[in-house]
């Protein structure tokens, strides 16, 4: 038997990766070269600006296989929380996302010079917007079979009895 949560978390991760990615294209009405973002992940080899198609899908994979592992870890973590909890420790879990992987994992390796010209207020909006998809992802998926009994009617609001289903 799998621990309860890594589905879930999984599947949370991969939807917050995509949410990231298209906020990220909204950056291009600000000025800001949202293919190099989109790139990131694969950076230093994608130095050049603008548009190129293999660097973008190496970065969508390789951002949607670290963002799984962010979720399933939040999944995991968050299994017996209930419905609103998981909602609104989404966004904080992106922003420990953020700053793990900005200060630890990203200068770890050897990945400093994308730190050091990445926009931190830009890079830590774009966590929020991971963690809102990994907490309402996780919270939907975890509602209809979570030890509380929480769960969501769509249309009907919230209800917190577990005979309500």
């Amino acid at each position: 038997m799998r621990p309860r949560g890594i589905v879930e978390g999984i599947g949370g991760g991969v939807i917050g990766a995509v949410l990231m990615y298209g906020f990220a294209l909204s950056f291009r009405a600000h000025g800001i070269d949202c293919w190099a973002v989109l790139k990131c992940p694969v950076f230093p080899a994608a130095m050049h600006p603008g548009f190129d198609l293999a660097p973008l899908m190496a970065g969508l994979v390789s951002q949607l296989l670290v963002g799984s592992c962010w979720g399933m870890l939040f999944g995991m973590l968050f299994v017996r929380a209930r419905v609103t909890t998981t909602i609104v420790a989404g966004p904080l879990w992106g922003l420990v996302v953020w700053l793990v992987m900005y200060y630890a994992i990203l200068p770890a390796f050897n990945m400093r010079l994308y730190v050091s010209t990445s926009v931190p207020l830009w890079a830590a909006a774009l966590h929020v917007v991971f963690g809102v998809g990994v907490g309402v992802t996780v919270a939907i998926l975890h509602a209809n079979r979570g030890p509380t009994g929480d769960t969501i009617h769509f249309g009907t609001g919230w209800s917190h009895r577990p005979d309500h289903g």
